[in-house]
């Protein structure tokens, strides 16, 4: 089986063999002259990237390394990337992911008012997008058991500027909700 495709989720998202020879022709059809090129630790040590660089580097496009993006990334990590884009004068992101099993796996994390974050993690898929917005019961993912996880569950998760508080008391009385998808 050959998979192949294009996604645009929010952004352009290309996948499937050999499709990272198209980078330095997607980079430029992008208008990007001098991406930061963004990834985990783990996926900056593989040959794969190293050979990403290269190809963008001998299309004569000029390209920095990140890899300061933990599986779980918390602001810092993010204003780190920040930092990186901004002081290195970048005008574009190529982003390479992954998967590994550590972590929350496949997660949606809702930003509430006041500084409070949701997080549903283990989901065995998403049923949002980044930047849609949800209600009160509107199923955000199905149950799994991706990431650091020993059988299928919801990892919930409550925090308050980042910060993993007790979500008991903001939780409503009584039992849990009786939907199954």
């Amino acid at each position: 089986m050959n998979l192949v495709g294009n996604w645009s989720y929010p952004t352009s998202v290309r996948f499937g063999a050999g499709r990272i020879a198209e980078l330095a022709a997607a980079v430029r059809s992008a208008g990007i002259t001098k991406p930061l090129f963004v990834t985990d630790p783990k996926l900056a040590a593989t040959p794969m990237v190293n050979d990403a660089c290269g190809l963008l580097d001998a299309a004569g496009i000029s390209t920095k390394l990140f890899a300061d993006v933990r599986p779980n990334p918390v602001g810092a990590n993010i204003e780190a990337g920040v930092a990186a884009f901004r002081a290195g004068g970048h005008d574009g992101v190529v982003a390479l992911v992954g998967s590994s099993s550590s972590g929350y796996g496949n997660y949606v994390v809702i930003a509430h008012s006041g500084g409070l974050n949701t997080l549903y993690g283990h989901l065995s898929t998403s049923l949002v997008k980044v930047g849609q917005s949800v209600t009160q019961g509107t199923p955000v993912g199905l149950e799994g058991s991706t990431g650091n996880s020993t059988g299928a569950h919801l990892h919930f998760e409550l925090r308050i500027n980042q910060s993993p508080v007790n979500p008991a008391p903001y939780l409503p009385p009584g039992a849990p909700s009786a939907f199954r998808g």
